[in-house]
């Protein structure tokens, strides 16, 4: 293979990821949230480890998705994950006064909206570039 279509098929991937990774980390994190939902004590949302990798691996995807003209639903999901990243921070941090039954609760009402929100996006505009 040649330099250029090793470079090709690396770009290829590169797309790729960056297009699936929204989904995989929308889909842990309403994993965590529904393990400590049921008190599964190996989740901890406001791990601080959790807390910079969550927001590096948004910022990355949020700079990679607008250089890349990606379609808004993807961004909605990024958007999903920034949101629950910060709220989840603000919680551990300053210990936000409700119940933990409550907190979660809300990031559902959160997760069902994104998700409404994606799919009525995707089905106006499907892969099409939206700014």
């Amino acid at each position: 293979m040649t330099n250029r279509k090793i470079h090709v098929y690396f770009q290829k991937i590169f797309v790729f990821l960056t297009r699936v990774l929204p989904i995989l980390f929308s889909i842990s994190i309403l994993y965590c949230v529904t393990a400590s939902f049921f008190d599964y004590e190996k989740i901890d949302l406001g791990n601080e480890t959790f807390f910079r990798h969550g927001l590096a691996a948004v910022v990355y995807l949020l700079t990679a998705s607008v250089a890349l003209r990606f379609c808004l639903y993807h961004r909605i999901l990024i958007y999903y994950m920034l949101l629950n990243v910060i709220f989840i921070y603000i919680d551990n941090k300053y210990r936000i006064e409700i119940e933990d039954n409550t907190l979660c609760c809300i990031l559902f009402i959160i997760t069902g909206i994104t998700a409404i929100l994606t799919v009525l996006a995707y089905l106006k505009y499907g892969d099409r570039k939206h700014d």
